[in-house]
């Protein structure tokens, strides 16, 4: 029963609300994939070598200002790398715009505002509430309404008397004729025509100001019956619109989002897979780059590759060394045979010579002449062969080179162990991309349900639309106007509250008690309310933010990393997963050690020996004496031998002993060279194994915390790439895309449609009835006083002079004067009347009146017939008399009624031929 009543009052109401509702639109599946460039990274840190008559000796204060400026490098790395998004398509445009309704002009505006005044200043949500949820009887429910609207119901009383009254009192005035005056026989036709003349001139003026007020409120009426109609006949185009145009933001929000974070999570992740898959450059470089500035390790590595290059160049001449003292042991065996051998010849020649040259042959002595070149002691020498043995046996150039490839095998070292790891976190990071990806699937289910639910909506309104179209149904809202400003436009433009929106359609509210309007985006814990909404759009904000749509899409879980537990443990693990790094092996720390013994050796004893006399005899010289003593000797046979010995003994000399001698200097120099080299190559071994050390000390307590630092970098890298998409989609998605703004001006239509082009003028119509009503009360009594008038008028101008001069309808002879006859006259005596003179003139014509110009038409103006007299006659006694008689009875009660008999007696008199009936007998 009470919903019955109050659906008249408030069907519009709902169906206004319940049309604006606020949804996203379906996401574009189709990606544009863009790959990203990549930045060259600046160098972290410089390289320093290290000082060679220390270890690494880093002072405290130099390793804060070489920490800061690596904290500042790795930040502004981080900081210049930046991913490049898509730019966001724009949709479809909407067309609410089209309607121009800031176009329209408010004529009827302040009526609403003036009808208000009778209507209920509060909403009655009380009774409203109790009314649906049965929780009152109906008499109360109904008494409370009666209390509500008591001012309503008298003032429709008020005029419902005040419009009943109006023909009423016409209908007494006509039909009841009872102020019907006696004739004064006694005034003056000037008298009496000046106060008519009066009264009509001021009655006729101001029926002519009721005229032209009168125009006012019809003018209104229609003007308001036109614009109602226009708006009515418009709505349905205006709903299409506003459906369309929610139906597009739908699409447009929903497109605009699932684009933002869908496209921006591939471009992230995928940066972020290439420097995973890229670890060596993006890992493994700034973890050697940070061991070279830590260490100098790459200058450590370079002197051993200068320390390699001295070795073989020292092992080269030690072994040139040794194959020459061999060639020299050689030729100086070969030179002490060759002299043994002539020594034989010297003795056997000796013992041919005669007894006179014998004396002379003996006096040559070739005892001493062995050949003596010290090279045992050098050759045995074990530093020398140590130094021998590293060319041949390379050990330390393979240890060397092993060194120098695990520093170079750093970076994918590294990388190596890491594998697990990175293979983890990109697992980690596809898992969080298709979480993304279903969580756009059901903004896209949302969206569809949304666009449904908005079809069936438009559906049922449109339905209703061209029924009050069609069946011009708006003429019975009038009854509405008023009522429609209270209990729609109110709450619809209750700025910034909305309180009795909210008290329908928020969370506990009578239309949507559980759940609310909005339930689609609510949550147990947060409620969407539609104040929020409204205000929100009103200012422009997102839809992400106004709608609450975190409560379905919740950015914060879906793309914030921070919030994601298992990718900050896998980080966690990764960083403090411990890294060693070996560049001092054993192997190349023996060799290096060997060397550096075998470089130590003092070759000053051997060049000192070796460069003493290789005989204690000149051969030369004794080739001399051999000559000498062979040109004394007496035989020639034996001055001939001598003469050959001493030729091979000089042959001897200049070959094999100069052969020798070449050989000992050729050692000579290359010990001389040895004593120069080997030094420098001891100092410089000596310098690269305590180097190495020290680095291998420091890498073996130092390299895991500069691993962690490195991949702490790393991950910062990739946690600065989540950052960015995190930053990106947020402000896109709460403060860029899907503006709601469009809501708000469907909202804005959609009230403005209904307040100011709908219920304004049905209250400006209502406002015009009244005031028409008001304007026929006040018109009525004059028109009926100018009747009055008139009619007065025109019975004295026609009968006054009748009366005084003639009796019971008879012309007197004496003066032929023409009386009507009565009733009951024979025909004969009429036409003796007829052919009779008479002096009777026409009234003369009377002022124009209201009534002239109130009736367009005019009557035809009867002839003005005179009738003269032969000639003049004095009056009779007898006449006379009878006059007064007459008129003395006219002016008794009793003549009232003779006089009342007498007009009812009268009746019309054929005129003759081309006359008419003198308008003062009508």
């Amino acid at each position: 029963m009470k919903l019955l009543i109050l659906c008249p009052v408030y069907a519009l109401f709902l169906y206004t609300v319940c049309v604006f509702g606020d949804v996203f639109n379906d996401r574009n599946n189709d990606l544009c994939w863009e790959g990203l460039g990549k930045s060259d990274e600046a160098n972290m840190c410089q390289i320093k070598p290290f000082r060679t008559d220390s270890a690494i000796s880093i002072r405290s204060e130099q390793q804060k200002v070489k920490e800061l400026r690596n904290d500042n490098l790795t930040r502004h790395t981080i900081q210049n790398f930046r991913l490049q998004f898509l730019d966001i398509p724009t949709g479809d445009d909407l067309k609410i715009h089209e309607l121009q309704l800031e176009n329209e002009l408010l004529l009827f505006e302040a009526f609403s505002g003036l009808m208000g005044y009778l209507l209920p200043g509060e909403f009655p949500i009380g009774a409203i509430r109790n009314a649906f949820r049965d929780t009152d009887s109906s008499h109360l429910w109904i008494f409370q309404v009666i209390k509500l609207e008591i001012l309503v119901v008298l003032w429709i009383i008020f005029w419902a008397i005040l419009s009943l009254c109006l023909p009423v009192g016409v209908m007494v005035f006509f039909c009841f004729p009872t102020n019907m005056r006696r004739l004064n026989e006694e005034l003056s036709n000037d008298s009496l025509d000046g106060t008519r003349r009066t009264t009509e001139q001021t009655l006729g003026r101001l029926l002519h100001v009721l005229l032209i007020l009168m125009l006012f409120p019809v003018i209104l009426i229609l003007a308001g019956n036109e614009e109602i109609s226009k708006s009515i006949s418009k709505a349905p185009l205006s709903v299409t619109t506003i459906y369309d145009d929610i139906t597009t933001f739908i699409r447009n929000s929903n497109m605009q989002i699932s684009f933002i974070t869908t496209s921006s999570t591939d471009i992230a992740l995928e940066a972020i897979r290439k420097e995973l898959e890229d670890g060596e450059t993006f890992l493994g470089q700034p973890y050697q780059q940070q061991l070279t500035s830590e260490t100098g390790l790459d200058m450590a590595l370079a002197s051993l590759g200068n320390l390699k290059n001295e070795t073989s160049k020292v092992s080269s001449i030690v072994s040139d060394l040794l194959g020459e003292c061999e060639t020299a042991k050689k030729a100086g065996k070969a030179l002490q045979d060759e002299i043994q051998e002539m020594t034989r010849q010297l003795v056997a020649i000796q013992q041919q010579c005669t007894a006179n040259d014998r004396p002379l042959c003996f006096t040559i002595q070739f005892s001493g002449f062995d050949i003596t070149l010290p090279l045992n002691n050098l050759t045995t020498d074990s530093k020398i062969h140590e130094l021998d043995r590293i060319k041949k046996n390379d050990t330390l150039n393979k240890s060397i080179d092993a060194a120098r490839k695990r520093y170079s095998n750093i970076p994918g070292q590294l990388v190596h162990e890491s594998t697990a790891y990175i293979a983890d976190i990109k697992s980690l990071l596809s898992r969080k991309r298709t979480d993304v990806y279903k969580s756009t699937h059901e903004l896209d289910v949302l969206a569809r349900t949304l666009t449904e639910e908005v079809n069936v909506s438009q559906k049922a309104i449109f339905t209703i639309l061209e029924n009050a179209v069609k069946w011009d149904l708006w003429r019975w809202l009038v009854i509405l106007g008023g009522h429609g400003r209270s209990f729609i436009c109110h709450p619809l433009y209750d700025h910034p509250n909305y309180g009795i929106l909210g008290e329908f359609l928020d969370r506990g509210g009578i239309l949507y008690e559980e759940p609310e309007f909005f339930f689609d985006f609510s949550s147990e814990n947060d409620s969407v309310k539609i104040a929020n909404v409204l205000n929100g759009c009103q200012r422009d904000q997102t839809a992400y933010q106004t709608f609450h749509i975190q409560n379905k899409f919740p950015l914060n879980k879906k793309l914030n990393y921070k919030t994601w537990d298992d990718l900050n443990t896998l980080m966690n693990n990764f960083t403090k997963a411990k890294f060693e790094v070996e560049i001092l092996s054993t192997s190349l720390q023996i060799n290096l050690q060997k060397l550096s013994l075998a470089s130590a050796a003092n070759l000053t004893d051997y060049r000192l020996q070796i460069s003493s006399s290789i005989s204690r005899w000149d051969l030369a010289s004794f080739s001399d004496q051999l000559n000498s003593v062979g040109r004394q000797l007496e035989d020639t046979v034996i001055i001939r031998k001598m003469d050959n010995l001493a030729f091979s003994m000089r042959k001897l000399v200049q070959t094999e002993m100069q052969r020798l001698n070449d050989l000992r200097g050729r050692i000579l120099y290359k010990i001389t060279s040895l004593e120069v080299l080997l030094p420098t190559l001891n100092a410089q071994v000596n310098q690269s194994l305590s180097q190495l050390e020290t680095i291998q000390i420091f890498l073996d307590n130092q390299g895991s915390e500069i691993s962690q630092k490195v991949k702490r970098q790393f991950t910062d890298r990739i946690e600065n790439h989540l950052e960015e998409l995190y930053s990106y989609t947020t402000k896109k998605v709460t403060k860029e895309i899907g503006k709601c703004r469009p809501i708000w001006e469907i909202f804005h239509a959609g009230r403005f449609h209904v307040c100011k082009l709908i219920f304004d003028p049905l209250n400006a119509i209502a406002f015009a009835s009244f005031f028409l009503i008001l304007v026929f009360i006040a018109t009525t009594p004059i028109v009926v006083k100018l009747i009055d008038i008139y009619q007065e008028g025109s019975r004295e101008g026609g009968f006054s002079y009748s009366h005084r001069e003639s009796r019971a309808g008879l012309l007197s002879d004496d003066d032929r004067i023409w009386t009507s006859p009565s009733s009951g006259s024979s025909l004969e005596e009429r036409e003796m009347i007829n052919t009779l003179p008479t002096t009777w003139i026409s009234p003369p014509p009377r002022p124009p009146t209201v009534a002239s110009h109130v009736q367009p038409t005019r009557n035809p103006q009867p002839p003005t017939i005179t009738y003269t007299r032969s000639s003049p006659r004095p009056r009779s006694k007898l006449s006379g008399l009878a006059s007064r008689i007459t008129g003395a009875r006219s002016k008794t009660p009793q003549r009232r009624e003779t006089l009342r008999e007498t007009l009812r007696l009268i009746e019309p008199i054929h005129w003759k031929s081309g006359s008419t009936t003198p308008r003062s007998w009508i």
